[in-house]
């Protein structure tokens, strides 16, 4: 404390923002923080006077302010405004008598520390509560273990047991109480008791807590959207006291799929996705550890909506559910549910179909409304006499919406989560005059659906 008064003292000449990141960035331990700049705090602790122990629940007041002191018997009313105010300490529970401690002067930008010890309320009636705590699966004794009351949420005094295992409370106002201990090593015990004047015993037979089990915790989202496949991304934490070995994990899925696990690669900053089993052994995770963690689920069944050149280009999938569960030798199974929305990738209508020559060229015209829960390229085919030209023709010239399309031959483009219209002219040279018929499709193992016939030349 010393220590951090010389420093503020050394930033009294700073220019009113200095002092700011004085107050914000100055190092302190528990219950030093500085007021903020211009203000004042004061702080300290309420004690018994006989017993010299702390007291809870005492009532700190200064002009209206209030705080209340915490088991330690300490109490803080910070980045009050810098005056004088008039200081009591009462006690709701009526233990104590109450001390007007008078007039007292905050200066700015200090902390002012009182403490104070209290008196009884005179003529009440006190009792000493004192026993023995062993341990129920040892019969030893329990060493260093503290053993509270309270009233209500107020923790009135405490005591702790020596190297015999003895405690002993001296000078507790009468009356009923809580009991109550914990420990890292003891489950909780909490009972009712009742001090009256005098002296009375109170064993404790405390059970041990169970060993320590790893705490694992799946942070994946609870849903995804998926096209062909669903990728899900998310973390494995052991967020439990304890290292966690043989750590495993398994991926359930309501639909048949093939499974890749996701390797992170720091020279592309992207996961790289290779075959994978349903069920892997993910080694120790330490206390603390968070394990990311990626894997790409294909479905195996689908309905095909397009076919091209041997290949399926448009998928349906089923929606399905993937459960990941993750458990270790010394850590209780956990399991996470993520919904896969398979969206379908759309589908394409056509209108006012429309044909004209200029020579030996000829303008096939369509309007093409695309629609669909997710994007998905589709090609318009030009048909010459039946027979459709390839795509990626290069004597076909493509306008969409009267401008040069950014995609080769007569790809539509793509649509996403929702519709798209394009109007196609296609214009393309034919070899000699003569009589044609010029027709559009979707399909090209399939007639055209739009036909018109056409004299060139």
């Amino acid at each position: 404390m010393e220590n951090n008064k010389k420093k503020t003292a050394a930033g009294i000449g700073l220019t009113a923002l200095g002092g700011f990141l004085v107050w914000k960035f100055w190092p302190r331990g528990p219950g030093e923080e500085p007021p903020v700049p211009g203000t004042a705090t004061l702080r300290g602790y309420v004690y018994d006077k006989t017993t010299t122990q702390p007291i809870s629940g005492i009532q700190v007041t200064m002009n209206g302010l209030s705080a209340v002191t915490t088991p330690g018997g300490f109490y803080e009313l910070a980045s009050v405004e810098a005056t004088t105010y008039e200081l009591v300490f009462s006690d709701p529970l009526g233990r104590y008598e109450t001390l007007n401690y008078g007039a007292v002067d905050l200066p700015p930008d200090k902390v002012t520390t009182i403490t104070v010890h209290l008196d009884l309320v005179s003529g009440i009636e006190t009792g000493t509560l004192w026993g023995y705590v062993t341990d129920s699966a040892t019969g030893g004794v329990v060493t260093g273990q503290s053993i509270q009351l309270y009233k209500g949420d107020v923790k009135v005094t405490f005591g702790r047991t020596d190297a015999a295992g003895r405690y002993q409370i001296d000078n507790i106002p009468e009356g009923q109480y809580t009991l109550f201990t914990e420990s890292n090593i003891y489950e909780p015990h909490s009972e009712s008791i009742t001090i009256s004047a005098g002296s009375q015993r109170k064993d404790l037979v405390l059970t041990p807590k169970a060993p320590d089990q790893g705490e694992l915790m799946l942070e994946f989202p609870d849903s995804v959207k998926g096209r062909v496949g669903a990728i899900v991304t998310g973390v494995l934490w052991n967020y439990g006291p304890i290292t966690i070995t043989n750590t495993k994990l398994t991926i359930e899925c309501s639909v048949p799929v093939t499974i890749e696990k996701g390797v992170w690669d720091d020279v592309s900053g992207t996961w790289q996705y290779f075959p994978a089993a349903s069920q892997e052994n993910l080694g120790t995770l330490i206390s603390g550890e968070p394990r990311q963690l990626s894997y790409r689920i294909t479905p195996t069944d689908y309905i095909c909506h397009q076919w091209e050149e041997g290949y399926c280009i448009r998928k349906e999938f089923e929606d399905f559910s993937i459960t990941l569960r993750a458990w270790g030798d010394n850590a209780p199974e956990v399991s996470k549910t993520i919904l896969v929305d398979m969206l379908y990738v759309g589908d394409i209508e056509f209108s006012n179909f429309d044909v004209s020559v200029d020579g030996l060229t000829v303008r096939a015209s369509i309007d093409a409304h695309l629609y669909g829960d997710y994007w998905f390229t589709t090609a318009t085919y030009l048909f010459i006499n039946g027979v459709p030209l390839h795509k990626y023709d290069p004597g076909i010239t493509v306008l969409h919406n009267g401008e040069p399309s950014l995609y080769r031959g007569v790809n539509l483009g793509f649509t996403k989560y929702g519709t798209r219209d394009v109007h196609v002219d296609l214009y393309y040279t034919l070899p000699a005059p003569g009589t044609y018929e010029i027709g559009i499709g979707r399909w090209n193992t399939e007639p055209p659906e739009f036909v018109e016939t056409v004299v060139v030349g």
